[in-house]
């Protein structure tokens, strides 16, 4: 099996891919001849969880228009509390505005400790709370339990229905159920990547979209990435095939930690499927001067995997500065926009602009930045416009609260 962006250790463990197919008979079959399970479905989109060891048997056993990719990568926003006040939600409740009788629904990805919120009258008791993963709602982190408790904090009337997610697909079955019990609100504190080019298209905004046909108000966070995260079209002056971050230089750099896991997304604007193919790769020293090449990503674009994206999952053992190079499968390879985003430590070279990650990036979508104490925009808040040249965020709240 070709290497596949984003991809796990796959032997010894369970593997979560996604399948977009028609899922019928013969598919199932596959699905129960490599010991997996079917999950979840939204459209042609199918989650399925395989053996690793299984894995490459069950992909090739597939038909061949049938196409393969791992969950799109995430990462949950920073998120704190006890703004009710800077944001006049206090006054609201004074005057008997408490959100009584409106349906709110938070989807993120983890709810540990919800009971010890709720025992100290943090959260209320009448949860509606789903867990869309298998992991248990309880496990895992707490970003979603903070972010309901400010919710609560904000509308201590509302009902909130709490949904842990890891995939688009389980977050499409979380926004069904939503629409179905009358949801109105849904807050998402979670930025996505690689699934489009950040102009307002992909699942995740076809998802967000579905809500706004549905009455639903979309409110979803900027991002923290304003200082991770570059963009520019691919330049290769000294026709190397790597791109030049500055004149003369084929590579960016950052910083990394003993022991701290980082990842890197590279995606560019290519969208909906490609074979134009470009790679990811990361060296612990200088490149042109003997570096030792770490980890990469070199999915081939085209045919059986049309994605334009690439990821790399990577734990340094030594800590230091890293060598970031993207790189072109051949010369002949169109020239494209392209996006670099680090899930970890800020990148040395950066573009500030178009920094936010996905849903916040979809039309319908409400996309919140952070402010300090003193109403003044926090320097590690993304930035817009998207991609295709919208303004985002349209609203901003306070930050570095308690």
């Amino acid at each position: 099996m070709e290497r596949v962006a984003g991809a796990p250790a796959l032997q010894g463990q369970p593997v979560t891919v996604i399948v977009e197919t028609d899922l019928d008979a013969a598919t199932h079959a596959e699905i129960k001849a490599a010991n997996g399970k079917w999950r979840y479905s939204a459209g042609r989109s199918h989650e399925v969880v395989v053996p690793g060891g299984r894995l490459a048997q069950f992909i090739a056993r597939l038909p061949s228009s049938a196409l393969v990719r791992f969950p799109y990568p995430h990462k949950a926003m920073a998120v704190t509390g006890q703004g009710v006040a800077l944001t006049g939600a206090g006054d609201m409740q004074a005057i008997g505005n408490s959100g009584a009788g409106v349906k709110i629904g938070v989807i993120d990805l983890g709810f540990a400790n919800y009971t010890t919120a709720q025992s100290t009258g943090d959260l209320p008791s009448n949860l509606i709370i789903t867990d869309y993963t298998g992991t248990g709602i309880g496990t895992g982190i707490d970003h979603g339990t903070n972010v309901a408790q400010i919710v609560y904090e904000m509308a201590p009337g509302a009902q909130l229905y709490l949904a842990k997610v890891d995939t688009d697909v389980q977050m499409q079955t979380a926004v069904n159920a939503m629409i179905a019990a009358g949801v109105r609100v849904i807050n998402h504190s979670v930025g996505w990547y690689a699934a489009a080019f950040y102009d307002g298209t992909g699942p995740f905004c076809n998802i967000a979209n579905q809500a706004d046909q549905n009455n639903i108000q979309w409110v979803n966070s900027i991002g923290n990435d304003r200082y991770k995260h570059y963009m520019a079209s691919f330049t290769d002056a000294n026709a190397d095939l790597r791109h030049e971050f500055a004149t003369g230089q084929n590579y960016n750099t950052i910083s990394l930690t003993a022991g701290s896991a980082v990842t890197l997304v590279l995606n560019w604007d290519a969208y909906a499927s490609t074979n134009v193919d470009y790679d990811l790769y990361l060296y612990s020293g200088n490149p042109d001067s003997g570096g030792t090449l770490v980890a990469s990503s070199l999915s081939r674009q085209g045919g059986s995997y049309p994605y334009p994206y690439e990821v790399i999952d990577y734990t340094p053992v030594t800590g230091g500065t890293y060598y970031i190079v993207v790189k072109k499968l051949r010369s002949n390879t169109a020239t494209r926009r392209f996006a670099l985003f680090s899930l970890g430590p800020d990148l040395v070279i950066k573009t500030t602009a178009s920094s936010l990650a996905q849903p916040a990036d979809c039309p319908y979508v409400l996309a919140t930045g952070a402010t300090n104490l003193s109403d003044v925009a926090e320097s590690f808040s993304s930035e817009g416009p998207t991609t295709d040249g919208r303004a985002k965020p349209e609203i901003a709240a306070p930050n570095r609260v308690q």
